[in-house]
């Protein structure tokens, strides 16, 4: 891919990634509304006839690592880094 042509691909990119952002705020609006309806209905299940929206608390078991560090000491040398490799476009 020339240059040109690599030009091309990251407008296209950033085009397409603003869409997205509005899309996604459009989506985050509805979801929210939806969320107001269960609540005024006081329920946290609704069933449509090709759908079912469930918006239930669900509890997740979280080490507190602040509290178990103060309880046994330095948790470093549990801990590992693990490489991640990010894309990252940005328009300048």
């Amino acid at each position: 891919m020339n240059d040109a042509e690599l030009n091309k691909k990251v407008g296209e990119f950033l085009a397409l990634k603003k869409i997205s952002k509005q899309i996604e705020a459009d989506l985050e609006n509805v979801k929210k509304e939806l969320k107001k309806e269960l609540t005024k209905r006081k329920t946290d299940i609704v069933v449509g006839e090709s759908w079912r929206i469930d918006w239930k608390t669900v509890n997740r078991l979280k080490l507190d690592e602040k509290m178990l560090e103060e309880d046994i000491g330095d948790l470093s040398p549990y801990k590992k880094i693990i490489p991640t490799k990010y894309f990252y476009v940005k328009e300048i």
